[in-house]
């Protein structure tokens, strides 16, 4: 199998070898062998592994979730299992869109209570200001 320094595979996959240094730390990689000058060397489909990682992030995967998502795939797990996973992922990203919505909402209602600086006090920092209503 072929073997890519760190720099390589970083050029392969779009990251910083910084990048690929903290994915290894995290455990997210193999850690790398080393040839005799101290360089390190990953195993050639640590790329698509990267991918896999990077792809997984950018769809709300925390690492420690994709580390889960990387066991399944190394392990071969089912379908069921990785949509369980999925599903529940989607349930949170779900709340906080909800969450966010929310506040989104409470914003519009602020700002449309404040007259443009028209008002001796600012409605705005006077609803800050106001203990939290049980």
């Amino acid at each position: 199998m072929e073997k890519l320094t760190i720099g390589k595979a970083a050029r392969g996959a779009g990251v910083s070898t910084d990048t690929i240094r903290y994915y290894e730390r995290l455990g997210l990689l193999p850690d790398a062998g080393r040839l005799e000058s101290g360089c390190r060397v990953f195993p050639g489909d640590v790329v698509r592994t990267i991918r896999f990682i990077k792809r997984a992030q950018r769809l709300g995967f925390s690492l420690d979730e994709i580390r889960e998502l990387l066991a399944f795939r190394e392990e071969g797990a089912s379908c069921r299992e990785v949509r369980a996973a999925a599903l529940h992922k989607m349930g949170i990203i779900e709340r906080k869109i909800a969450d966010l919505s929310a506040i989104r909402n409470a914003l519009k209602k602020l700002i449309s209570s404040c007259e443009a600086g028209n008002g001796a006090v600012c409605p705005i920092l006077e609803a800050l200001e106001k203990e939290e209503e049980s």
